[in-house]
């Protein structure tokens, strides 16, 4: 596989991790492969209770992870690290590997992998953040998949609390006054394939997502693991993205997850969905609002003519962590230093604009995004000294938009 080395730059697992540094630098196309496996198995998990979604994403996790081995089996010239490594991973997986290389197949030459599925729906005790305990239930306990087409194709919420209602009505009080304890959905996903055995072939059922979910997590953690091995490493996490626990965050669906602040009325702290889409989804909501009103902060901080904006730069031009008085004044640097074209244009009027050096201007907003996303995104792990290396390099920056500005006034 042909690598450029500017594509480590969209890569998330180097951060941070030797680990993760050192295979972009030595095996780039390798650590590609895992992170887009992992990518791929993050997405199934926010898809798992969505029909149509979590097919389309385990599809194509399926063909991934097969692909990955069989690049691994080819890989005895260029990396024998990794190809020793799948010769002892297959061994000890060899029967799931068998499953998932034949619903591959399947799905490759014929069709989309179409599961059937089982639920099983009651009252809950939620043990951690991603792990449960089914107290009172009903449901297909022997993975019988006996789902209705109804609700094997419809996503969970759209069903949750129909299928809840004598549970609701018999066996749980309306204030939900045992502390942890709340009604919820499972749903499971079956395949059945067809398994060739001394010539004959006869019909599996697995639980498709728990054996995917195993089976690539623990070839994105093991692949990590050789390599630390091979190169000598100590430093740097090895994913493992796989959920054991029967009920967890990502097959469950919870009361909590539809309605956290209820449970925070009722059970007091700041509850938030556990679920792995809601909790996906509710942060996401959290991040939008803050950029929106962010947004609509840095436009009323605007400066309304030259003299406000000259008064501006000059300050900051000069500036250091320890001088920053209040919260307000920081908002204000920060809205500068990342949108330093809006300040300009909005203290300019007409042609005056185009006095301003541009380069500098796209200079100060790249260093301000650094700034945002390494040092003020990690305020408080920052030293001083690391917090105004970055502000006096763009307080230099200011000064020269300042002086520029001055000369042309």
């Amino acid at each position: 596989m042909k690598t450029n080395g500017n594509i480590k730059y969209f890569l998330g697992f180097p951060k941070n991790s030797q680990l993760y540094s050192e295979m972009a630098s030595k095996t780039i196309d390798v650590l590609l492969n895992i992170e887009l496996l992992f990518k791929n198995k993050i997405r199934l998990d926010s898809v798992y209770h969505e029909p149509d979604n979590f097919i389309l994403e385990l599809n194509n996790l399926i063909r991934n992870t097969i692909l990955l081995v069989e690049i691994a089996k080819k890989s005895s010239t260029k990396y024998n690290w990794l190809y020793l490594f799948i010769k002892t991973f297959l061994k000890n997986y060899n029967d799931d590997y068998v499953i998932l290389k034949a619903i591959r197949n399947s799905s490759l030459h014929q069709e989309f992998l179409v599961t059937e599925g089982t639920i099983e729906f009651g009252l809950y005790r939620i043990i951690s953040p991603t792990e449960y305990r089914l107290k009172l239930g009903v449901g297909d306990f022997q993975l019988q998949g006996n789902i209705d087409p109804l609700y094997l194709f419809s996503p969970t919420i759209s069903f949750f609390n129909k299928i809840l209602f004598l549970h609701q009505y018999l066996f749980i009080d309306i204030e939900h006054s045992a502390v942890d304890e709340c009604l919820g959905v499972t749903r499971r996903w079956l395949c059945k394939i067809d398994i060739r055995n001394n010539n004959n072939k006869a019909p599996v059922i697995v639980d498709i997502y728990e054996i995917t979910s195993k089976f690539a997590s623990a070839l994105i953690y093991g692949i990590s693991e050789a390599f630390k091995k091979e190169y000598s490493i100590s430093d740097g996490k090895s994913y493992f993205c796989h959920i054991p626990d029967k009920y967890n965050f990502i097959n469950t669906i919870l009361e909590i997850d539809l309605y956290p602040d209820f449970f925070t009325n009722q059970w007091g702290g700041n509850r938030r969905p556990l679920n792995f889409s809601f909790s996906q989804d509710f942060y996401e909501s959290i991040e939008f609002k803050a950029r929106n009103d962010s947004y609509l902060k840095l436009i009323n901080r605007l400066p309304k003519d030259p003299e406000k904006l000259l008064a501006i730069l000059e300050y900051y031009s000069k500036i250091t962590i320890e001088d920053f008085q209040n919260q307000e004044e920081y908002e204000l640097y920060t809205s500068l230093i990342t949108f330093p074209h809006l300040f300009i244009k909005a203290g300019l009027q007409g042609q005056h604009i185009f006095d301003v050096d541009f380069t500098l201007i796209a200079k100060l907003q790249t260093i301000g995004l650094e700034y945002v996303q390494n040092i003020d995104m990690n305020f408080d792990t920052t030293s001083n000294e690391e917090k105004n290396e970055y502000i006096n390099q763009m307080g230099s920056i200011i000064q020269k938009l300042f002086e520029g500005l001055v000369s042309v006034k």
